[in-house]
């Protein structure tokens, strides 16, 4: 890489005057020391791009396993990097895959930085676009590389934050709407055998023959079902639970049904709709 681009890539500009930062002594400009300098700055990225993808092999094959340690052994033993130094360098290689090289020169930390946020957000910094952050800041590639390493940290800290916290709250509500589902499942499941008692075991059910005890049964049925009917008055249909129409219309065949055995059972007539009851019941 030419020396005019790698000085680009570090956001640096070459001072016209060099003062010693221990003696405050003035000091030559020396193309040859910038030169080396940039040499070395050149081999150091290059060093970063190899430690980065060998790093990657290593623990990402588990060859640690062979050779009878655990991962955060190898680390240490084989390496002499800590468990986060490893786990740094494996987000940065599966980050940037073969295009770890274009970003070398924005270091290890910049790097890893960036490597950390959302698929989609990284994909548009790397691509040369602009990234607006929660403080409505507009920042890309060339700011980040005149920054500070910890000042990036600092600034994509509140974003993954924040997608850190939208994706937990995503989960929690999926979780959550596979268990409200669960136990309507299970809630109609349970209605099912109620409504479905074969005959030959009606004979064991105790038989109510009394008008009030009667009629008190009966409006209890009534509340319930009207409780049951106010319940599901309350499931908005949305893009992400549409899925509930089958457990909705599974209801509406179990009400069917009932209808129909209270119709066997006691000779109660369904009058003008028992044919399409009938027909929702199959």
């Amino acid at each position: 890489m030419a020396q005019n681009e790698i000085i680009k890539r570090l956001g640096v500009e070459l001072p016209k005057t060099v003062i010693d930062d221990e003696t405050g002594e003035k000091l030559p400009v020396d193309p040859q020391i910038i030169e080396r300098a940039i040499t070395i700055i050149s081999r150091v990225q290059n060093d970063i791009i190899s430690i980065a993808e060998n790093i990657s092999e290593f623990f990402g094959n588990k060859y640690y396993l062979y050779l009878g340690v655990t991962k955060d052994e190898a680390a240490e033993a084989f390496f002499g990097m800590t468990p986060n130094s490893v786990r740094r360098f494996e987000r940065i290689a599966q980050a940037y895959g073969n295009r770890i090289g274009e970003f070398a020169g924005l270091g290890i930390t910049r790097m890893d930085a960036i490597a950390q946020l959302p698929d989609e957000t990284r994909e548009k910094l790397l691509g040369g676009k602009t990234l607006k952050l929660e403080d409505g800041t507009e920042i890309d590639l060339e700011d980040i590389a005149g920054l500070k390493a910890g000042e990036v940290e600092k600034q994509f800290r509140t974003l993954r934050l924040k997608y850190s916290k939208l994706n937990t709250e995503y989960a929690e509500s999926k979780e959550e709407h596979k268990a409200e589902i669960k136990e309507l499942k299970r809630e109609v499941e349970e209605r099912e055998k109620l409504l479905n008692i074969p005959p030959e075991e009606r004979k064991f059910h105790k038989r109510i023959t009394k008008v009030r005890e009667a009629r008190t049964k009966i409006t209890e049925a009534i509340a319930q079902i009207n409780a049951a009917f106010m319940g599901l008055s309350q499931i908005e249909l949305e893009n992400n639970n549409k899925e509930v129409m089958r457990d909705i219309e599974g209801f509406m065949v179990l009400t069917a049904r009932g209808l129909i055995d209270l119709e066997d059972q006691y000779g109660a007539s369904l009058g003008y709709y028992a044919e399409q009851i009938k027909g929702m019941a199959k």
